[in-house]
């Protein structure tokens, strides 16, 4: 195996826990706007 394989598969790797990390913020942000909605809606203060 040559030094060339080696960095494709950790540039794969790489790209691929960006992509998890993405996703996982993208939720996390929806789920905080989706909570302060809720709150609007039911009165209650942050």
């Amino acid at each position: 195996m040559d030094e060339k394989y080696y960095l494709k598969i950790i540039k794969l790797l790489i790209d691929e826990l960006e992509e998890q990390t993405f996703w996982r913020n993208y939720y996390q942000n929806k789920d905080i706007e989706r909570e302060k909605e809720c709150k609007k809606h039911t009165g209650e203060n942050t």
